[in-house]
């Protein structure tokens, strides 16, 4: 019996014999089902629950009475289920108005707001240099999978020679690896290069990558030390591209 193994007696004694108290009990509790273990567990007021899978765990009834679990219908999939709201009001009761979006299907629509115009020129003016034969490529410390939809939402895939994600380098922003990698596979010399970017840690890594570099703050940057820069822009669009290409 445990309770009488001198090595098991005291708590000092169990974490002494740490491996051996596990190896028993490893053994012991593979002969039960986890019901049985529950149920002797709480015959002698152990205190214990039980490690549900996700389908157990949305299939209990208090999960339904709560109303946890709600049926939506997705574009794509159809008709879904989804976690409803944990907070229940009387009067103004919360309602889940639609399904998960997909990765950056809201991107234009939560920026809009923060920056006024949802970085639009952006779409344009890689185009316009694409058109003039200016070789691009987008350098982002996010991952690969954002970087991926976020191209993809703005239609700049077809323009731009390459375009990095974190893990094309070493290290991310600010240190310089991703735009000299950027600068690598457009085939440009990095004094070559000039950057666009809209953060002063973006403006560190291209400066320190030896290139020219544009800051174009949005709304959440405004207010930084954009000071490392070569010159700073409010307006894209309205910038003197001449000198390009």
């Amino acid at each position: 019996q445990l309770e009488t193994d001198p090595r098991f007696v005291t708590n000092t004694d169990r974490m002494r014999h740490r491996a051996a108290l596990k190896e028993v009990l490893q053994r012991l509790v593979a002969a039960l089902t986890r019901a049985q273990l529950i149920g002797r567990l709480q015959a002698h007021a152990v205190p214990c629950g039980e490690v549900r899978t996700v389908a157990e765990a949305l299939a209990d009834s208090q999960l339904a009475a709560r109303e946890m679990v709600v049926e939506l219908d997705h574009p794509d999939l159809g008709s879904i289920r989804a976690l409803g709201n944990p907070i229940k009001l009387s009067r103004t009761p919360a309602v889940i108005r639609r399904p998960p979006p997909g990765l950056g299907e809201h991107t234009a629509e939560v920026l809009e707001p923060l920056t006024g115009d949802a970085r639009a020129p952006a779409p344009e003016l890689i185009a316009a240099l694409a058109g003039r034969g200016v070789p691009m490529a987008a350098a982002s410390s996010s991952p690969r999978r954002i970087v991926d939809a976020n191209i993809a939402a703005i239609g700049a895939g077809a323009h731009l020679a390459a375009w990095l994600a974190r893990e094309d380098a070493r290290e991310g922003k600010p240190a310089p690896d991703l735009y000299l990698e950027a600068a690598r596979r457009i085939g440009c010399a990095p004094t070559d290069c000039l950057v666009v970017e809209d953060t002063p840690t973006g403006v560190a890594a291209g400066k320190a990558a030896g290139m020219t570099v544009i800051a174009w703050p949005h709304a959440m940057t405004a207010s930084m030390d954009f000071s490392q820069a070569d010159c700073v822009v409010d307006d894209l669009a309205a910038f003197d591209w001449s000198a390009v290409g």
